[in-house]
């Protein structure tokens, strides 16, 4: 009796953890998209938009490995900020942003899931030209 219910408990704390995991994983992809804007709003053209900085600056903010960081579980060797492949033309400012979360609390998730997240920039922020 009491072991299962202390079983269920347990469960259900792995479970809602996941799901602020989860919950930081989206946080974090639109922290990088911020940045994104960010550098973007000092360009002319997304084109200049410097990826490769904004890139290390952010996974540098979001992978810290303290037991206190919900996301240290996060596959940083391998998550990525980078502009999304085949990009010209009208689609040269889509950017993506993959994010390998690892195993979870207690191995829960043993298949490291791996997030992706797309958005677009305008191609220049000054529309009157």
């Amino acid at each position: 009796g009491l072991l299962g219910i202390a079983g269920m408990q347990v469960k259900a704390l792995q479970g809602a953890t996941i799901g602020y995991q989860h919950t930081l994983v989206t946080l974090a992809a639109i922290d990088a998209q911020e940045r994104i804007w960010d550098d973007f709003a000092s360009r002319d053209t997304c084109d200049e938009v410097d990826v490769a900085t904004v890139s290390k600056l952010w996974k540098d903010h979001w992978k810290n490995d303290k037991a206190s960081n919900p996301l240290r579980g996060v596959k940083w060797s391998t998550s990525s900020l980078q502009r999304a492949s085949g990009n010209e033309g009208d689609t040269a400012c889509e950017f993506t942003v993959e994010i390998a979360l690892g195993d979870g609390p207690g191995g829960l998730d043993e298949d490291a899931d791996v997030y992706d997240y797309t958005f677009m920039l305008p191609p220049k922020l000054n529309f009157s030209d």
